[in-house]
């Protein structure tokens, strides 16, 4: 017994504290407040080990998994200096989530973002069929209480500047957005607005898109407003439009790709961006944060309700320039009818927005949204 003591050295005894400091230190941060990942997303929420029935999650080990990766101690550390590391040795540094491009710009990829842009991971018949299932069960609704419906699609950015993506090459096969579209002419009556030749056309000299963002800018925003508007018009000729009384020139040298590459600073993205001054100033800022608006100009007529993602976000200050009373839903995944009718019921027009990598969320895999 003696012998068997003196075979564990102080040294072994160092090995094993070391080793479940190891284990440990990781959840030291799990009562600690939430850090924001680097990504541009949100944490992972927790999910509890019992329901709100008070049923057995049998799910709980599962769905705990990607949580903890979210949150943690060190994991921003790791993933800043990782991306650091990729940024010093290769010459177009790319991660899981973004790619840098020629001249700094950075593109999303998570998504299956640079498959989208290549033409090469279409739609099937399927998603076709119950992503025009999910938009239809809308416009039957407004239909049958005489409102009117439109769906709105914004092309990615890699669309729009791909001369600043490298290396990928793009086949000459429909998009996405070109494949659902000619489907809904073909099937449905569903009115569909397109901003991808609106703002290819319009690309340069202003910059639509912010370079260290994933998202269009307030310039890009306004011009897609402008086309969106257009269509409008055509079923409500008296609606009021908005024109920038003036533009002003704003930075935007930390953007939500940027954060990702810690070797980046304000002086790598030194550019200005064409900001349009409204007559009415929207009184909610356009932010990251997911939220629901309801806000009134008396100074128009006509009641809008938009389902939207965080591109539309930008839209929100044209529209509250343009209508006398907006409101807005910005849901993780698409909402059935059921869950907007009662904001529905209020307006005079109802838009769906999305931008081009969030299509399959329509599919509801033949599921009606209500």
């Amino acid at each position: 017994m003696s012998d068997c003591k003196s075979n564990i050295s102080l040294a072994d005894y160092f090995f094993i504290i070391f080793i479940l400091s190891l284990l440990i230190f990781p959840t030291l941060n799990i009562f600690a407040p939430k850090e924001k990942v680097y990504e541009p997303r949100e944490t992972t929420p927790y999910t509890p080990l019992f329901n709100q029935s008070g049923k057995l999650n049998l799910s709980y080990g599962k769905e705990l998994t990607p949580w903890f990766n979210d949150i943690f101690l060190g994991r921003n550390y790791l993933v800043k200096y990782y991306n650091l590391l990729n940024y010093k040795i290769n010459r177009f540094p790319k991660i899981k989530q973004a790619r840098v491009g020629r001249d700094n710009w950075i593109f999303f990829t998570e998504h299956h973002s640079i498959e989208k842009y290549q033409n090469i991971a279409p739609l099937t018949q399927k998603d076709l069929e119950n992503i025009t299932t999910y938009l239809m069960t809308y416009q039957n609704w407004c239909q049958a209480h005489k409102k009117s419906f439109y769906f709105v699609v914004i092309p990615d950015k890699h669309r729009i500047y791909d001369e600043y993506l490298p290396y990928i090459n793009q086949l000459k096969n429909p998009s996405r957005i070109t494949q659902l579209l000619n489907y809904l002419h073909t099937h449905t009556q569903i009115k569909t607005i397109d901003l991808t030749e609106t703002l290819i056309s319009h690309k340069k000299p202003d910059l639509l898109f912010w370079k260290n963002d994933t998202h269009w800018n307030d310039m890009g925003a306004y011009l897609g407003y402008k086309e969106i508007y257009q269509t409008l018009r055509k079923d409500y000729p008296d609606l009021q439009e908005t024109y920038a009384q003036n533009y002003q020139y704003i930075s935007h040298e930390k953007g939500d790709l940027s954060v990702m590459f810690p070797q980046t600073s304000a002086n790598t993205y030194p550019e200005t961006y064409i900001q349009p001054i409204l007559k009415y100033k929207n009184p909610f800022p356009v932010t990251n944060q997911r939220f629901n608006l309801r806000i009134e100009n008396p100074h128009n007529r006509y009641k809008l309700f938009i389902q939207h993602d965080s591109f539309g976000k930008y839209l929100i200050p044209y529209f509250f320039n343009t209508f006398a009373e907006v409101q807005t839903k910005w849901p993780v995944l698409p909402l059935g009818l059921h869950e907007n009718i009662k904001s529905m019921e209020q307006a005079d027009i109802i838009i769906i927005e999305t931008v081009e990598r969030y299509l399959e969320n329509f599919n509801l895999q033949g599921k009606t949204a209500d």
